[in-house]
């Protein structure tokens, strides 16, 4: 909403003066500067008037925070259908040169989201807006750079080594696939593209339940649930991602929005747990990590992994935000939980905390790692993943696959299948 603040208009003029202030005696020379001094006098009140009809009522800014509430006005609207001239101003143009610009940033730069770092962020930014201050052309963009900068101030963990660290064993192979040429056929009647291409696509759940002469790759309380649910049979996604991943192998998932690529992740890493000793509250962090781009990914992640881990005796716990604090989230953390579901960020800060650690995690998903690349959170993820074991088994969600993330797959995925 825009408010008129009453700025003066050159084209205002004497005759706007009331008549009362006209109907002088005429006889009587009156004063050239106290005239002009009246009417400035009762423009002002004519436009203060103007003014509270406009707000409805509502009454102006309060004048000793007017200069910061109205700060960021004196950024330039877009150009409108490629004219020279910016109708969306709301500071007067003779106001427009190099060093409102100049004034413009800075103050800019002075807004920070809320938990950041005002002196540090302002300090950082500084060199940026004075060498780039023309690349942004609009609000948006400049709000972008802001948030690409605040990820960009977390701080990294440390590089462990370890090879000084005696890990225990773990089994991640649960599944043994075949290569059949009804699994060719079936991926190419559904556009599939999985390279190497020994891996059968599991088109049922029956085929991971137990039978008479074996136990099944599910327990039959992950089965019973995924009935539950209502799920009749696994997606074009979720039947070839579980052949790989209950095979043991690293993977690059490329698949749309709302394929079912969650449970294509959850259900293995469920087994995944499943197989491995308890966890010791307030010593051993979680087995299973998924790492979100956001707070709201997170959430619809976290309500499919509390589903599935409740139901073999496992827990889950969403650390993303929120409405919990640091405290809370590092007294729920110390209690114990085999599966995390954060952003890159939020874990970083747990771990520093010694809310929870990274030594027991042995299955890692990347979720939406192409949208966490574009907000900046490579350095994050790389510094989480040189702190998890070599041996992990890892998966890696992208919707799209250009180089540059080809590029970060290879280093941090071991032989992924495709």
């Amino acid at each position: 909403m825009i408010f008129n603040m009453g700025l003066f208009d050159e084209s205002d003029s004497d005759d706007d003066v009331p008549t009362t202030a006209k109907n002088t005696v005429e006889d009587e020379e009156e004063d050239p500067l106290e005239a002009y001094m009246n009417s400035l006098n009762d423009n002002d009140n004519e436009t203060s008037s103007n003014n509270n009809n406009n707000c409805g009522g509502e009454g102006r800014l309060d004048v000793e925070a007017e200069d910061e509430a109205t700060s960021h006005w004196n950024i330039d609207k877009p150009k409108v259908n490629g004219s020279g001239s910016n109708s969306g101003r709301l500071l007067p143009k003779h106001e427009d040169n190099g060093k409102q610009k100049a004034e413009s940033t800075a103050t800019m730069s002075g807004f920070v989201r809320a938990g950041g770092n005002k002196q540090s962020y302002q300090d950082n930014t500084q060199h940026d807006n004075n060498d780039d201050s023309d690349k942004f052309t609009n609000l948006k963009e400049v709000r972008q750079h802001q948030k690409q900068m605040i990820h960009t101030e977390i701080d990294p963990l440390e590089k462990i080594n370890h090879n000084s660290i005696q890990y225990n064993t773990f089994n991640k192979i649960f599944y043994k696939s075949n290569n059949t040429k009804e699994g060719y056929a079936w991926r190419k009647e559904h556009d599939v593209v999985c390279t190497p291409s020994n891996f059968d696509p599991i088109l049922g759940f029956g085929e991971l339940s137990a039978t008479g002469n074996s136990d099944g790759v599910f327990p039959e309380e992950l089965v019973r649930t995924i009935a539950q649910s209502g799920y009749d049979a696994p997606t074009i996604v979720q039947s070839q991602t579980l052949s790989v991943a209950l095979s043991g192998n690293d993977a690059l998932i490329t698949a749309a929005t709302g394929s079912g690529k969650t449970l294509a992740f959850i259900w293995p890493m469920v087994v995944h747990i499943n197989d491995q000793p308890h966890i010791v509250p307030g010593v051993d962090g979680p087995i299973g990590v998924v790492l979100t781009p956001t707070r709201e990914l997170a959430k619809q992640v976290y309500k499919y992994a509390k589903t599935f881990i409740e139901c073999i005796g496992g827990k889950a716990i969403e650390v993303a935000g929120g409405n919990k604090g640091t405290w809370e989230l590092t007294k729920e953390l110390k209690k114990g939980c085999e599966v995390v579901v954060s952003s890159p960020g939020r874990l970083i800060d747990m771990v520093k905390k010694k809310g929870t650690n990274l030594k027991r995690v042995t299955f890692l998903v990347l979720d939406e790692a192409d949208r966490m690349l574009d907000m900046g959170f490579e350095k994050q993820i790389s510094s989480i993943l040189e702190n998890v074991r070599p041996d992990r088994q890892t998966l890696f969600l992208s919707a799209t696959f250009g180089k540059r993330v080809e590029r970060v797959a290879r280093s941090w995925l071991r032989n992924p299948v495709r």
